[in-house]
C-alpha cells in the first residue's frame, strides 16, 4: 500500500472526541425536553417537566477603582431604585410588571457591561504601555456622550459601541472595520428581547421545562453555544451570562449530560455520509442509581432510534463493572478484562464469565467470581465468620457476649446462614424455653416473607 492510499483511508472516518464539560447548552435543554414528552411516566428515569428550569443570570464580574470608574450620565439601577422609593411601590418582584421587570433586566445587563468592557480595556492598555493620559483622554472622551430624547438605551447602546470597538481594534480582531465584538453583543440582546417577559424576574430569567421547546430560549443557547464552542475567533460574550439548569441530583445530572454529550455528538454536521456511527463510551452507568442502571441500554436505544439528524446504524463499545449492563447482552457481546498485578497492564479472560448473561437474574450474574467472591458484604463476612469461630471454641460465653452474639445473629436477612448459627448457638448455650421460642419465631417469620416473596412471582 502506498503512502496515498494510506492517507485516503485516513479520510474514511471521522473521529469526535466529547467531554460533558464541552457540551453547550442547547443539547441539555433539547434532551431535557425529550424526556418529558415519553407517555410512559412510569419508564422515565427521571421527571423533568416544571420541575426542572433554565436559569439565566447576568455573569459579569469586574473590579474598578474610584479614579478609574465611568461616570455615566445615566445610572439606570440607581435611577429606578429612586422611582420606585418615590412611588411607594411594593419591594416584591412579582408585583412589578413583567414588562418592567424584562426592561430592568436588560438595561441593568447594558450598565454592568459597560463598567466591565471599560475595566477590560483599561487593564489592557496599561499592559501593552499605554499612558494615563492617554486612558484618561479616552475616559473623558467616553463621558462626553450625551443622552438624546432621554433614550436611556440608545445612550448605553452608543457607549457600549465605542468601547467594544476600542476592544476589537486593539486586541485586532475587527475586521474590515466591522465592530465584531459589538454585532455579537446586539444578537445576545435582541435574543434577550425575545424571551416572554413572564420569565423575567430581578436579576434572573427563569424558565420551567415542558414537553415543548420555546423556540427564544432554544435561539438563545444555540448562540451560546456557537460563541463558547467556535475555535477560529474569541468568545465575544465570554463572561456575559450563565446558565444553569436546576435542581437535580449529582445522578440526575450525571445522566443529563452523558446524553447531552452524546445527542451533540449524534447531530454533529459531518462531511461525511451518516451511515454508521461508532460510540465509545468508558462507564457511562457512574454515579447512576442501580435502577437508572437496568434502564439505561433501554432508555439508550430508544433515545437513538428517535433522534432527527442521527445516522442509520450504530455499534456501541463501552467499558463497566456493573452487571446491570451486561445482563442486557448475551455472552458472545461481553469481553472481561484482568489487571495483571505484576506489569498492571490488563489481560483479556477467555471464558471468564460462567454464565449466560443475557437475561440473566442480577443476582445470578453478580454471583459469578468474575464481578464478587461473594454476594454479602465483607464486613458482614467478617462478623459473622468471628460469630461462628466464638461458637465452635470451648471456651465459654459469657452474659453480654451472649447478648451480642443473639442480636446480631437476629439482624441476618439470609435465613439458611441465619438458621445455621442459631443451631450452633444453641448447641454452645443452654436456653431457656421463652428464648428458644423467640428465636424460632423470629425465623419463622423470615421464612413465611421469603415463600409470601415466592408466590407472587418476586426474586429473592
Amino acid at each position: 500500500m502506498s503512502p496515498h492510499d494510506i492517507l485516503e483511508a485516513s479520510h474514511l472516518f471521522e473521529r469526535i472526541t466529547l467531554q460533558p464539560l464541552s457540551v453547550g447548552y442547547y443539547p441539555k435543554y433539547k434532551i431535557l425536553v425529550e424526556f418529558n414528552r415519553d407517555k410512559d411516566e412510569d419508564k422515565r428515569l427521571f421527571n423533568a417537566k416544571d420541575r426542572v428550569f433554565v436559569k439565566i443570570r447576568s455573569a459579569i464580574q469586574y473590579k474598578t477603582d474610584e479614579k478609574d470608574r465611568l461616570h455615566l450620565k445615566v445610572n439606570y439601577d440607581r435611577l429606578y431604585r429612586s422611582v420606585v422609593k418615590r412611588l411607594n411601590t411594593a419591594s416584591n418582584d412579582e408585583d412589578v410588571p413583567p414588562e418592567t421587570r424584562k426592561f430592568r433586566w436588560i438595561m441593568f445587563l447594558h450598565e454592568d457591561y459597560l463598567h466591565f468592557t471599560w475595566h477590560s480595556l483599561i487593564v489592557h492598555m496599561r499592559g501593552n504601555g499605554s499612558t494615563e493620559e492617554e486612558i484618561l483622554e479616552l475616559k473623558k472622551e467616553i463621558e462626553s456622550v450625551e443622552v438624546e430624547n432621554n433614550e436611556e438605551r440608545s445612550y448605553y447602546e452608543k457607549l457600549l459601541e465605542r468601547l467594544i470597538r476600542e476592544v476589537g481594534n486593539r486586541l485586532e480582531y475587527n475586521r474590515k472595520g466591522e465592530n465584531v465584538f459589538f454585532q455579537a453583543y446586539q444578537v445576545l440582546i435582541s435574543l434577550l428581547h425575545n424571551i416572554p417577559s413572564e420569565f423575567f424576574h430581578d436579576y434572573l430569567i427563569e424558565i420551567a421545562i415542558s414537553d415543548e421547546e420555546l423556540d427564544a430560549i432554544s435561539e438563545l443557547l444555540k448562540t451560546l453555544d456557537s460563541e463558547y464552542l467556535k475555535k477560529d475567533f474569541p468568545d465575544f460574550l465570554k463572561r456575559i451570562l450563565s446558565v444553569d439548569f436546576y435542581p437535580f441530583s449529582s445522578g440526575e445530572e450525571a445522566y443529563l449530560d452523558l446524553f447531552a454529550t452524546l445527542y451533540q455528538g449524534v447531530t454533529f454536521d459531518t462531511e461525511h455520509d451518516k451511515k454508521t456511527l461508532l460510540i465509545l463510551l468508558d462507564e457511562p452507568d457512574r454515579f447512576m442509581h442501580p435502577e437508572w442502571c437496568r434502564l439505561f441500554f433501554s432508555a439508550f436505544k430508544q433515545f437513538l432510534e428517535r433522534i432527527s439528524g442521527g445516522y442509520r446504524d450504530y455499534q456501541i463499545v463501552f467499558t463497566t463493572h456493573s452487571p446491570f449492563l451486561i445482563s442486557d447482552l448475551p455472552n458472545s457481546h461481553v469481553i472481561t478484562l484482568k489487571k495483571n498485578p505484576h506489569s498492571g497492564n490488563c489481560m483479556v479472560i477467555r471464558d471468564s464469565l460462567q454464565t449466560q448473561t443475557f437475561a440473566s437474574n442480577i443476582h445470578t450474574v453478580l454471583a459469578d467470581n468474575f464481578f464478587l467472591d461473594s454476594t454479602m458484604g465483607e464486613l458482614a463476612i467478617q462478623s459473622i465468620n468471628h460469630v461462628i469461630k466464638r461458637l465452635s471454641s470451648r471456651r465459654s460465653l459469657k452474659e453480654k457476649e451472649r447478648q451480642r452474639i443473639v442480636a446480631l445473629i437476629e439482624q441476618i436477612g439470609e435465613p439458611i446462614v441465619q438458621a445455621q448459627l442459631i443451631e450452633m448457638y444453641n448447641a454452645k448455650v443452654p436456653q431457656d424455653r421463652e428464648e428458644r421460642r423467640r428465636m424460632l419465631l423470629e425465623q419463622q417469620r423470615k421464612i413465611q416473607l421469603e415463600l409470601q416473596s415466592l408466590e407472587h412471582g418476586e426474586d429473592v
